[in-house]
């Protein structure tokens, strides 16, 4: 059925952005407070400042609208922009993985034999620093190797275990990844040091628990343990839906690696990923004022407790970017209907462990404001452009994967209608505000229509089509 390798402040706010800061600079364990007007006697200019604690995360908080008219709109869509910093160690975080190998049936032949391949060659990239915990299962469950040291003595001993190993039986994909979890919990904690895990499967999970929310919510576990998971889908036969919850949940990545001489290729890339992490654990959370709440993260698995909304984003790679569409209601009748100056929303805070300072949990704060328009003419005056286009994308991506989950039940005719209306959504947006991203998602989802035709002539092909498309829409939404 498949093998599973488990292995692994500021707010620069744009032009015309209502954006007030705090504590930009601070971590949150440790309060940092700026000198008094006067200390020790000392005017100000005379007192001696505090240098501002550089941050691994960088981020710009931008509205659609700086200006909105609550008669004529019930919500207002906001831009979260992240990028991580450069990172300037010359030593990479070490690595605590557990590499789960799944040898079931369905494994037999290229897909074992690439995956040891791969499995080779990540073990070469480890250093001597990274533990490595092996696991085989298939209907059961065998924890291999314990955090072995990915010294020359390990790293020959891994390959060897691996080497041996054969492909036969089910696949106990729930308590594999349970496993993994459990052996990277027991870890001692340490704010330098990585867990990771890296899921794939080539096939359904049939052994212990299968259920994808219940997977899930063990990966949102362990992500708020200090554990990321990443997924990887092999062939045409797993479930993709499982294997995105999980990555999501977990704050990690999902591929889909149609052939599996692809394997070698993106795992590299994850490690590389892995090891340029200047900051882990990333989590945006949103407080509203006055019962206005977020609603919504395009793309982002998103958690409410009561009035505060948590979304994780995961791990930042060096100079890595992501571009986070929130939409907050508003609320007419508790807003004050005058414009005497700019209303407040709520609270933005980005909350990481900052892997490049030893560790330090850091949070970057701000306030959301924006100011009263008379008039719906007078909101649509302060529309920032930027958010409008990565609005349009986004939603035309999520009924591209309505299109991609409809072509791989068999409804062809559902995939068509879905791709139309998203066509027919970002070329009136494109005429809006001209874009050469949005012209170049017209030309995909153009070629995605196209090729209804060739995905409903066989079972494989309907595969192929709703893995591919749901795989490139997942892609666009964590950019």
């Amino acid at each position: 059925m498949r093998i599973v390798f488990v292995l692994f402040g500021m707010f620069l706010c744009l032009s015309g952005c209502q954006i007030s800061s705090s504590q930009a600079t601070e971590p949150t364990n440790a309060a940092q407070t700026a000198p008094s007007a006067t200390q020790n006697g000392q005017p100000p200019s005379q007192v001696a400042q505090a240098p501002a604690i550089p941050q691994a995360i960088q981020s710009s908080v931008v509205p659609q609208f700086t200006a909105v008219h609550l008669d004529s709109t019930s919500h207002l869509n906001v831009l979260l922009q992240l990028k991580a910093a450069q990172s300037k160690s010359t030593i990479r975080p070490n690595l605590d993985l557990a590499i789960v190998i799944d040898t079931s049936g369905s494994m037999r032949g290229s897909k074992m034999t690439d995956s040891k391949l791969a499995a080779h060659k990540l073990i070469d990239a480890l250093s001597a620093h990274d533990k490595v915990t092996l696991i085989q299962y298939a209907s059961d469950v065998r924890r291999m190797t314990f955090r072995r040291a990915a010294d020359a003595a390990g790293k020959a001993q891994l390959k060897n275990q691996i080497n041996a190993l054969q492909s036969g039986g089910s696949t106990a994909l729930g308590p594999a990844l349970f496993d993994a979890f459990e052996a990277l919990s027991t870890m001692a904690q340490d704010g330098t040091r990585l867990r990771h895990v890296i899921l794939m499967s080539d096939g359904l999970a049939n052994v212990g628990e299968k259920n994808p929310k219940v997977l899930a919510q063990r990966s949102a576990d362990a992500f708020r343990a200090g554990i990321s998971v990443t997924t990887l889908g092999v062939g045409l036969d797993y479930n993709e839906d499982l294997m995105t919850q999980v990555a999501d949940e977990g704050g990690g990545r999902y591929h889909f690696i149609k052939d599996s001489h692809q394997i070698v290729g993106i795992l590299g890339d994850e490690l590389n990923s892995l090891v340029g992490t200047v900051a882990r654990n990333v989590v945006v959370k949103f407080r509203g004022h006055d019962g206005i709440k977020l609603v919504k993260a395009f793309g982002y698995p998103t958690s409410h407790d009561g009035a505060t909304s948590t979304v994780r984003v995961g791990f930042m790679g060096s100079e890595q970017s992501r571009e986070i569409m929130m939409r907050v209601t508003l609320a007419p009748g508790i807003l004050p209907s005058s414009d005497a100056g700019p209303l407040s929303f709520g609270h933005f805070a980005i909350d990481y462990v900052d892997v490049s300072a030893d560790g330090v949990e850091r949070r970057i704060s701000e306030t959301l404001t924006a100011t009263l328009a008379e008039s719906p003419e007078a909101m649509a005056k302060t529309e920032k452009t930027e958010v409008s286009v990565r609005l349009g994308e986004l939603e035309a991506n999520e009924k591209l994967k309505v299109a991609a989950a409809s072509a791989g039940r068999g409804d062809f005719s559902g995939a068509r209608l879905s791709l139309g209306s998203a066509l027919q959504q970002l070329r009136v947006q494109n005429e809006a505000t001209p874009s050469p991203k949005l012209q170049q998602q017209i030309i995909e989802f153009q070629g995605a229509l196209d090729g209804i035709d060739a995905a409903s002539t066989s079972s494989s092909g309907r595969k192929s089509y709703s893995k591919k498309y749901k795989a490139r829409a997942y892609s666009r939404q964590k950019k």
